[in-house]
C-alpha cells in the first residue's frame, strides 16, 4: 500500500488526483495540502490547509511515500514576482522537502507549456526536444525555468535524480476542470490569433487520473509527456460547439488583451495570447506503463463545452 501527499489539493487537476487516489486499492492513504477547503471528502483523505506552500516542512511528509506537487499560479495574476516564487522557487523547496523527509517518489506536474510558444500544431513533440524560456509569457516561462533548475539539481544530486518524476500533461478537461481558458472557448463568438493554425490537445481528467496511477504504481522517474493523440484547431473547437470564430493577426490579439487587462476588463493579458500550444506524443509513457488515453481528443473537447 501506498502513502500519498498531493500538494495544490484544493485546486482543478489536485481534485482530479485526490478523488483517483482515493478511489484506488492501491493506496492507503491521502494527505492533501491546500489553501483552500477541499472539494474531495473521503475517510483515507487528511485534509491539511495552509496559507501558502512556504509553510510546509519536512514533518509534514513523514510517512508519505510519494508525493505529488501540483501547488502553481496558473490564472494569471497581477503580481508576476509572487507568481515566480510559487511557480519556480517553492518547487525547488517541496523536492528538497520530500527527499530531507526520505519520501522515495516525488512526482512535479509540469506542463507542455515547458516547450515554448514556437511549435505548431502538427510537429509532434517527444521528450527530446528541449524546452525553453519564454519571456514575456509568464507560465510557460516558469514551467521552462522550474524544469531547468530541477533537471540541474538532478544531474548534480542522485538522490534527486531516482525519485524525481516531471509530467507534462496537455490541456486537461472534464467535469472537476475549470478555467479562463475554458469559458474562453464556450464563448458564442470566439476571438483568437490565427484560429485556423492554433490548436490545441485535449486530455480528459480520467485518462490523467489513470495515468498519474499509473506513474505512482511503476514508480517512473524522468520526464513524461500525457495527451491523447491528435488536435482540435480553435476554428475547429468553435465549430463542435455551434460558435462563431474570427481570426485576428496575433500582434492586434495581443494589443486587444493588453488593453482589457489594464481596464480590468479581462482576467489575462498578452501574456496568455498565444497561437495555440505545442501537440506531443505521449509514446514514452505508453512504452513505460502500457497507458492509453480512452477519451480521444474530439470526446474530451465535447465534455469541456458542454458542461459549460
Amino acid at each position: 500500500m501506498t502513502n500519498v501527499a498531493v500538494t495544490g489539493a484544493a485546486g482543478n487537476l489536485g481534485t482530479v488526483l485526490v478523488r483517483a487516489l482515493a478511489g484506488s486499492a492501491a493506496v492507503d492513504s491521502v494527505r492533501a495540502f491546500s489553501r483552500r477547503p477541499l472539494r474531495v471528502c473521503h475517510d483515507r483523505v487528511e485534509s491539511v490547509l495552509y496559507s501558502s506552500i512556504s509553510e510546509l516542512t519536512a514533518d509534514h511528509l513523514n510517512g508519505i511515500d510519494c508525493l505529488i506537487h501540483g501547488a502553481y499560479v496558473v490564472e494569471e495574476p497581477r503580481d508576476k514576482q509572487q507568481a515566480w516564487k510559487v511557480n519556480v522557487e517553492a518547487v525547488e523547496s517541496v523536492v528538497e522537502l520530500a527527499v530531507e523527509a526520505g519520501v522515495g517518489h516525488i512526482v512535479v506536474l509540469s506542463s507542455i507549456n515547458a516547450y515554448g510558444d514556437a511549435y505548431r500544431a502538427g510537429q509532434c513533440l517527444d521528450e527530446s526536444v528541449a524546452i525553453q524560456r519564454t519571456p514575456g509569457k509568464f507560465y510557460f516561462d516558469h514551467k521552462a525555468e522550474m524544469e531547468i533548475r530541477l533537471a540541474e539539481r538532478s544531474q548534480r544530486d542522485p538522490n534527486i535524480r531516482q525519485r524525481l518524476c516531471i509530467l507534462r500533461p496537455t490541456y486537461v478537461v472534464g467535469p472537476d476542470i475549470e478555467n479562463s481558458g475554458i469559458r474562453m472557448f464556450r464563448q458564442r463568438v470566439i476571438v483568437y490569433p490565427r484560429a485556423g493554425s492554433a490548436a490545441y490537445q485535449f486530455l480528459h481528467q480520467d485518462d490523467f487520473a489513470s495515468a498519474m496511477l499509473g506513474i505512482i504504481e511503476h514508480r517512473c522517474s524522468g520526464v513524461f509527456n500525457i495527451g491523447p493523440k491528435g488536435y482540435l484547431t480553435v476554428r475547429q473547437i468553435a465549430e463542435l460547439g455551434g460558435n462563431k470564430c474570427i481570426s485576428i493577426p496575433l500582434r492586434a490579439a495581443e494589443r486587444l488583451a493588453e488593453f482589457l487587462y489594464r481596464l480590468k476588463l479581462s482576467r489575462y493579458s498578452s501574456e496568455w495570447v498565444t497561437i495555440g500550444e505545442a501537440t506531443v506524443t505521449s509514446r514514452r509513457l505508453e512504452e513505460h506503463i502500457r497507458w492509453y488515453p480512452r477519451w480521444s481528443c474530439v470526446e474530451s473537447a465535447a465534455v469541456m463545452l458542454s458542461n459549460g
